[in-house]
């Protein structure tokens, strides 16, 4: 296609040698803007991939917050366990500290 504009209309005289030049140059622009849209096309499919890939990444985020919260309910749970033994101690030092007293 470099040329096909330039075989088909093939300008006489001055202005026709500059409309001939103007077409070659429309036509490598043409060409250009081709080969830029196929770039762009191609960092279009990349970022699809890369949004696809992003998209994967919050799914497994997701879930490592899901399970986390999961450690975070446990975490409270065990707290809340420790409190109650933390209780049991505290009574158990009164009775110890009461037991001692006495002795």
């Amino acid at each position: 296609m470099a040329n096909s504009l330039t075989r088909i209309y093939k300008f006489q005289g001055r202005n026709g040698q500059q409309l001939n030049e103007n077409l070659q140059i429309a036509e490598q622009e043409w060409v250009q803007f081709n080969k830029n849209l196929q770039i762009s096309e191609q960092e279009w499919v990349q970022l699809n991939k890369n949004l696809q890939i992003s998209e994967q990444e919050w799914v497994q985020l997701n879930k490592n917050l899901q399970i986390s919260e999961q450690e975070w309910v446990q975490l409270n749970k065990n707290l809340q366990i420790s409190e109650q033994e933390w209780v049991q101690l505290n009574k158990n030092l009164q009775i110890s500290g009461q037991k001692w007293a006495k002795a």
